[in-house]
C-alpha cells in the first residue's frame, strides 16, 4: 500500500518473508527497502509459557522448604543435645547401693520374687527451696535394690517388698539409705543442730517412721528460725 505523505509501513504477515518498507516522494517515486522481522517462532522460544513458569516455581518452593527444614532440624538437634546434656541423671553403682543399704540397716531387695509394689511421693523444702531428691538405693545395670528407692529425680518412691523379707520401709529408712545412714535432718539439710522439722502426709500432720500407703505424698519442712525463708 502506497500513500503520498511522508511513508508508509507495510508489514509483513508471513513467518519468513521480510518486511517491505516504501517511502513515498513528493514526485510519486517510490524508494523501497526491505528489513527482516525474526520469525514469530522466535518469540514464541523467548517467552516463558505458563507450564514453565508453574515449574519454575514449584522447583523454587521444594529448595525453600528443604532449606529451611534442614536448618530447624538441625537447630532442634542442637538444643535437644544441650538440654540432655544439662539434665543427665547420675546413678549409683552396685557397690555404692550395697554400701547404703547396710548404713540403713536394710535389707537387698530379691527383685525376681517381689511380693509388693507400691509409690509414694517425698518432698523436701529447706528455707522454703525444695531439695532435689538423687536416683537413690537401685542399680538397674544389675538389678540391685534396696526395698526403698527412686529411678529418676521427681519424688516418686518405690516401697517394694519380696517374699523373705516383709518389712516396707519408711521415709525414715530413706533419709539414712541416701545420707550413709545419717537421719538427724536439721544437720544433713541445715547444717544446724537447730532447726525445726515438720512432716505432712496428704496435708495431715505425720512423722518420717508413719507407713506408706500407694500414692501417699509426704512433705518434709526444715526450716532456721534465725534465717530467711525463700519464696
Amino acid at each position: 500500500m502506497l500513500l503520498y505523505g511522508k511513508a508508509v509501513i507495510c508489514i509483513s504477515v508471513t513467518k519468513s518473508t521480510p518486511d517491505t518498507i516504501g517511502y513515498v516522494n513528493n514526485d510519486k517515486s517510490v524508494d523501497v527497502v526491505s528489513a527482516w522481522s525474526p520469525p514469530f517462532d522466535d518469540f514464541d522460544e523467548q517467552k516463558p509459557t505458563r507450564k514453565s513458569k508453574k515449574k519454575m516455581f514449584t522447583a523454587t518452593a521444594l529448595v525453600l522448604v528443604f532449606v529451611f527444614t534442614t536448618f530447624y532440624a538441625n537447630i532442634g538437634v542442637y538444643f535437644n543435645s544441650k538440654i540432655s546434656d544439662t539434665t543427665q541423671i547420675d546413678e549409683p553403682t552396685r557397690q555404692e547401693v550395697l554400701q547404703g543399704i547396710k548404713d540403713a540397716d536394710l535389707y537387698v531387695l530379691d527383685t525376681s520374687n517381689i511380693l509388693t509394689h507400691i509409690h509414694a511421693h517425698l518432698a523436701i523444702i529447706v528455707q522454703g527451696r525444695s531439695v532435689t531428691i538423687p536416683v537413690i538405693g537401685v542399680d538397674m545395670r544389675t538389678l540391685t535394690a534396696a526395698p526403698i528407692h527412686t529411678h529418676d529425680t521427681s519424688g516418686t518412691l518405690h516401697i517394694e517388698t519380696d517374699s523373705t523379707n516383709s518389712y516396707a520401709p519408711n521415709a525414715l529408712d530413706f533419709i539414712r539409705l541416701w545420707n550413709k545412714g545419717e537421719d538427724n535432718l536439721c544437720l544433713i539439710f541445715a547444717r544446724d543442730a537447730k532447726c525445726k522439722v515438720t512432716v505432712s502426709i496428704n496435708n495431715r500432720p505425720g512423722v518420717l517412721t508413719d507407713a506408706f500407703e500407694d500414692g501417699d505424698r509426704m512433705v518434709v519442712r526444715v526450716s532456721l528460725p534465725d534465717k530467711p525463708v525463700y519464696v
